[in-house]
């Protein structure tokens, strides 16, 4: 385990960034053992995260007859789509003691909640593109509970010579296999945000799911690609972009559970993307209410092109009732810079006033891996 963290020197105040907890597993051959080993390190944080209000409700629902009739069906649509995931949850499970249906709970947050206690808006990106080089900036806040703030962590799973899936790592929520919040593969970075459908395809299959089948591959087009399917069970917005200097591919993906529907744009320039639909504007929606605000604070802004004016965007507070930033319901903010495979995160503060509290590429997390055996 690793714990990242700086402190800030404002004037005469000593700000200490809160610190990022970074589980950078050993090479193994298989996703149960990447599994049990994530549980296993994360297993005071899935203990706590299970016991928060918000999650406790959450598994109280899954406990009675309607939840768990609900989760069985998502959970089965998610298996069918992409089987690998309950030999992953399986090893979670093991090594957190966490009972494997709770585990599989909070792999279909997004889903169970539109179910049992739909909750508000989550989540905002920014992405620019620098127009001399074509390399993209990418930034995401992951805005949720305080309760969560501590608990979320990045995990890594690293593969061995014989390993039979890909390596694979991101910011989770404890419990959850990487595929939902911040992923990243050596060959690219993603991060998504929650979009509110009306309906709710309960035999559908879960973004946990969908992100996992799709990044099992190299080629982030075909990875853009294959978030691009119908058959999901809820609302959700993909970002995809290549870890590749020069000018990179970058993706926007929407997808509208019980709808149907699904939408794929690639980047040519810049995007700012809330928790509205921007490319299917008929998609019937359950919450409007911080997304506007934002997006209008987002388009006063000139396009971005830079890492600075990412930051500036991601960390606008000036709409007082609904910024950008929103002080105790940002989480974390995250930067990515397709030309050198370079991220920054920060945790519990502004990320246009502060520094970061971990600093990386993939290619330093990924350093122990090798090649899969089978893709």
């Amino acid at each position: 385990m690793f714990r990242f963290g700086q402190v800030l020197i404002c004037g005469a105040a000593i700000i200490a960034a809160d610190p990022v907890t970074v589980y950078n597993l050993p090479p193994v051959p298989s996703l149960f053992e990447a599994g049990r080993l994530h549980g296993q390190h994360a297993k005071q944080q899935i203990t706590a995260f299970q016991e928060t209000a918000e999650i406790g409700k959450l598994l109280n629902f899954t406990h009675s007859d309607t939840g768990r009739i609900a989760l069985e069906k998502l959970r089965n649509a998610s298996i069918e789509a992409t089987p690998w995931l309950e030999v992953e949850l399986a090893g979670i499970a093991e090594g957190s003691g966490a009972n494997l249906d709770d585990i599989w709970a909070v792999n279909l947050v997004s889903e169970l909640e539109q179910l049992a206690l739909p909750q508000g808006d989550h989540c905002s990106d920014i992405m620019g593109r620098d127009d001399a080089t074509g390399e993209v900036w990418h930034g995401h806040t992951e805005d949720w509970s305080m309760d969560f703030k501590p608990l979320c962590y990045f995990v890594v799973y690293n593969t061995d010579a014989e390993a039979s899936f890909r390596p694979i790592g991101g910011l989770v929520y404890p419990g959850q296999a990487p595929g939902f919040a911040v992923t990243f593969t050596p060959s690219l970075w993603s991060t998504s945000n929650s979009l509110f459908p009306w309906g709710i395809n309960v035999t559908g299959k879960g973004v946990v799911a969908v992100a996992r089948a799709a990044l099992e591959h190299a080629d982030p087009e075909e990875v853009a690609r294959r978030y691009n399917c119908t058959g999901q069970a809820y609302g959700m917005n993909t970002q995809v972009v290549a870890n590749a200097p020069g000018r990179a591919f970058a993706a926007d993906i929407e997808s509208a559970g019980a709808a149907n529907s699904v939408r794929l744009e690639a980047l040519d320039k810049n995007l700012t993307h809330f928790n509205n639909y921007k490319y299917q504007p008929d998609v019937k929606v359950k919450f409007d209410s911080s997304s506007a605000h934002r997006q209008a604070a987002a388009d006063k802004h000139p396009a971005p092109g830079s890492r600075a004016d990412v930051l500036s965007i991601l960390g606008d507070t000036s709409d007082k009732e609904w910024p950008i930033y929103i002080v105790n319901h940002t989480m974390f903010a995250t930067v990515f810079h397709s030309g050198t495979g370079r991220f920054w995160v920060w945790h519990g503060s502004n990320p246009n006033e502060s520094e970061p509290s971990w600093t990386s590429t993939l290619a330093e997390v990924f350093k122990s891996s090798s090649l899969p055996a089978v893709v």
